[in-house]
């Protein structure tokens, strides 16, 4: 009885996860949730989850006012209840497979066609190690926009978020299933099923994939690197230093007291690894990943720029993907 039950919650909560996902005719219920969703910016397996508690909850109170006892729940109804919402939060990000049959083919066909003109240049980096001061030279160099702190406005105007919020939050985020997510030319809007710290990430990475179709540019941080793992145009660049000339630097450019650099160094690199490496699955700094890996503190910025700027005119020179 209990496998059967088990069996009966997964296949609710599979069929659930793809009304959603179709999102064309939906049962009432399913179709509230997604609002309470939507207009509180919440997960949509958990709303679910609640929504089913608090039905369950009202029914039992209801059932003991009119007929002076429980009467239609039982420990089936309080089970599914409680795990058919984690469940269709747990099953939504693996339909994204879906969505290259129900997003309109003229779009992703123009998508497409957009993408792969031109090049772009990802800049990872440890603190201290001066990747933002690069993007900037790099920027002057070959005439392209940088982005970097912009990413905290574009972010916000497209989730609607507090740009504050952004700063404070956007290298400690907590969601496991993000990356299952990030497919290309996803159409389905990002409010439906995530929850306000989810979309944060999502939106910077949709920000990503649309600078790269529509213009070259440099991208600072913000997992870029892995969201254009597939683009055949991009340069991807990791920066390092040994610790004295990134103690040196956080001193002189940063303002940084001394005797905190070292502290203010170790904490940040952790929380990028952990950034990086909770939501893209990689290791953070692995050779294999980038074009070239550069130690800024001893061939310095204006080498490492010229080194960027000869890759990145050899891709220029590439033919684009049909």
């Amino acid at each position: 009885m209990i496998v059967a039950l088990l069996i009966g919650c997964v296949i609710l909560a599979v069929g659930i996860a793809l009304e959603v996902k179709a999102n064309a005719a939906m049962m009432a219920g399913e179709y509230f949730v997604k609002v309470i969703t939507k207009r509180f910016h919440g997960e949509f397996g958990y709303v679910k989850l609640g929504f089913d508690v608090t039905l369950v909850a009202i029914a039992c109170l209801l059932s003991l006012i009119f007929m002076s006892g429980i009467y239609g729940v039982r420990e089936g109804t309080v089970v599914a209840a409680l795990i058919v919402g984690p469940i269709v939060h747990f099953v939504s990000p693996y339909y994204n497979f879906l969505d290259k049959w129900i997003t309109d083919p003229s779009l992703r066909q123009d998508i497409a066609l957009q993408q792969n003109q031109h090049t772009i240049i990802t800049i990872a980096r440890e603190y201290g190690s001066g990747g933002h001061l690069l993007g900037e030279m790099l920027s002057k160099e070959l005439g392209i926009k940088l982005y970097d702190k912009e990413f905290i406005r574009m972010a916000a105007q497209r989730s609607g978020m507090d740009e504050q919020y952004i700063v404070r939050n956007e290298q400690s985020i907590p969601s496991f299933w993000l990356k299952c997510i990030l497919s290309k030319n996803s159409e389905q809007p990002l409010e439906s099923s995530l929850s306000s710290d989810d979309v944060l990430f999502v939106s910077e990475s949709k920000i990503i994939q649309e600078l790269a179709a529509r213009e070259s540019c440099i991208i600072v941080g913000r997992c870029a690197d892995f969201i254009l793992k597939d683009y055949p145009r991009a340069v991807k660049v990791f920066c390092y230093s040994d610790l004295q000339h990134a103690l040196t630097r956080c001193v002189q450019e940063y303002g940084i007291p001394r005797q905190n650099a070292e502290t203010e160094i170790r904490r940040i690199n952790r929380n990028r690894i952990h950034h990086y490496e909770y939501y893209t699955g990689r290791k953070w700094g692995e050779p294999h990943h980038y074009n070239l890996m550069l130690n800024t503190g001893t061939i310095g910025l204006q080498t490492a720029c010229q080194l960027i700027k000869g890759v990145y005119q050899q891709y220029s020179l590439q033919p684009a993907s049909k």
